[in-house]
């Protein structure tokens, strides 16, 4: 039931002010990385410049290194320069790396335990099981969605596909089996010379592939039920036995299992996806329907911790949503955008774990390369794709989105059309396509096997003034068209993992197609909204998961 994490070590890119105190020195004379250190007791030399390289956005301009342990409790504030290599006394239990801007506000921490006379830092993972890699505790460069920890959404997703028993590929068995489940088998074209795998085929779950990322219990034809939160979540905190879940009956039930899956990036961690006997697919007027009506999150003796703006932990505790009622049948209850931000395009943080990055990169950058200079990022209720199985690519803005601009004279501009440059007063924008999918190199159009992460973010990229990418007021999702009525030109519905697929058998009932609806954009480009949580000291213990 424990929530595997898809972090690794602990960073924490935070926001609080940076006070003077006595046993801080703020002499950051570059000649001088270690004023406090007494000059008889064992130091560590640590070599940070890759760390801060490759995960540490440019904004922080200075690091405050706290050591403490027995006797010990020094701090100073060193350059970005300095931090690249400094010392710190060995016999410190605890050394944290609080990032800090110019403006002298924390919006991270590096935490580690120094060993020997050089360490160097870097992110673990390689050589370690899937398993061990899963219980590291990594966020880097995530978003935070609100200035308030809470629920942004919650609700039954799809029913009866997860830990499908004789599903275990793409043979013909498997197929059955799957349908008989409720599920969908889709029809493929276009693949060329890729060998489908089943994840192209159905949104079905085997009993292996969830035991494999949550560990026991077995699931057998469970649901899923995603739960999007304002703030990242330290994965390794999580079990289904933190969410208490209350039914239209009254009935309530804990979460058999809550994962991560699939949202692996780094920067990918406000989401938790809970697992078990969730609801049904009966009609609402019958006596034995069953669905979620509240989700909380409650102490089970081991409490959920969220990564806070300022990078310091907090329990989820006591945090809940009422539910929207039944996937299936409740009008209008299809997946929706539950929130926006716009930010500077960056890569950090945006890549998975090591034996989860196989959809990496996928950023915008990497698609678009020089064209991508802004990340409109919207955070769905569900897997967002256009039937539920196919995955959805890069160049279908189009038939899904409106990013919505407001002009000086209060009149909404809908960008209706990717590569078309809108002029907006006196000032240019312009959507260059869709990211946070799949990796570069794949066909595209007429491609059924196009293969992407299909997780709860989806990037709109953009190119233009600032000025106008300031003025973006809000992302529309028309939804116009369900599967089975679609043009070439319309404006498609979005689906959940419980959607019908392109091939949906007869007689089965689907989750609902997205309605027409629109979710306001934060604006992050002065500030990025964005922290970061990095421990290294829990490495050790998911290498002894390995051992």
């Amino acid at each position: 039931m424990i929530i595997r994490a898809w972090l690794l070590a602990v960073l924490v890119f935070t926001a609080t002010g940076c006070s003077d105190s006595n046993n801080v020195d703020r002499d950051i004379d570059a000649t001088t990385t270690n004023p406090d250190a007494d000059p008889d007791q064992p130091m560590t030399t640590v070599d940070a410049a890759s760390l801060l390289l490759n995960y540490v956005t440019q904004n922080v301009t200075s690091i405050r290194v706290t050591s403490s342990g027995e006797g010990l409790d020094t701090s100073r504030i060193l350059t970005r320069e300095q931090a690249t290599s400094f010392s710190v006394p060995t016999a410190a239990t605890q050394v944290e790396m609080e990032l800090l801007t110019a403006e002298d506000t924390q919006i991270g921490v590096i935490i580690f335990e120094p060993a020997g006379e050089e360490m160097t830092l870097t992110l673990p993972g390689d050589g370690l099981s899937p398993a061990a890699v899963l219980d590291l505790d990594i966020v880097i460069n995530a978003d935070v969605w609100d200035d308030e920890p809470r629920i942004l959404a919650g609700g039954l997703g799809f029913s009866g596909i997860i830990g499908v028993p004789g599903f275990t590929g793409t043979d013909a068995y498997s197929e059955q089996v799957v349908l008989e489940a409720g599920g969908t088998w889709n029809t493929l074209k276009g693949c060329g010379d890729v060998t489908p795998a089943a994840g192209m085929y159905t949104s079905a779950q085997s009993i292996s592939t969830i035991l494999a990322a949550a560990g026991p219990p077995e699931i057998l034809y469970g649901g899923g039920m995603p739960v999007e939160f304002s703030w990242p979540v330290l994965y390794s905190t999580v079990e289904g036995s933190d969410f208490l879940i209350t039914f239209n009956d009254y009935s309530q039930a804990y979460a058999e299992v809550a994962v991560a899956t699939p949202n692996y990036d780094y920067n990918e961690r406000a989401v938790v996806v809970l697992f078990g006997q969730l609801g049904n697919r009966l009609l609402l007027d019958d006596p034995d329907v069953l669905y979620p009506v509240r989700i909380e999150v409650v102490d089970d003796g081991t409490p959920m911790m969220m990564v806070a703006p300022d990078g310091s932990l907090t329990s989820a505790v006591g945090l809940y949503i009422n539910a929207p009622g039944s996937p299936y049948h409740t009008p209008g209850n299809g997946p929706r955008l539950t929130a926006a931000k716009v930010n500077v395009i960056s890569r950090l943080g945006d890549e998975g774990p090591p034996g989860f990055d196989a959809n990496s990169p996928n950023d915008g950058i990497a698609l678009y390369g020089d064209e991508a200079e802004y990340r409109l990022r919207v955070f769905t209720t569900g897997g967002y794709t256009p039937d539920g199985v196919t995955g959805l690519k890069p160049s279908q803005y189009d038939n899904f989105f409106q990013v919505q601009v407001k002009t000086d004279s209060g009149e909404i501009v809908q960008l209706e059309n990717s590569g078309t440059e809108y002029v907006i007063d006196g000032n240019v924008i312009e959507v260059i396509g869709l990211a946070e999918l799949g990796p570069p190199g794949q066909v595209i159009d007429g491609n059924d096997c196009y293969a992407e992460d299909r997780d709860n973010q989806i990037d709109i990229i953009l190119k233009g003034d600032e000025a106008t990418i300031k003025k973006i007021v809000g992302v529309r999702v028309p939804s116009q068209q369900a599967v089975g009525e679609r043009t070439d030109d319309g404006y498609w519905q979005f689906y959940n993992p419980g959607g019908p697929g392109n091939n949906p058998f007869p007689g089965t009932t689907y989750s609902q197609g997205s309605p027409d609806h629109t979710v306001p954009v934060t604006i992050a480009i002065d500030d990025p909204q964005m922290v970061t949580y990095i421990d290294l000291r829990s490495a050790e213990q998911a290498a002894s998961v390995t051992d």
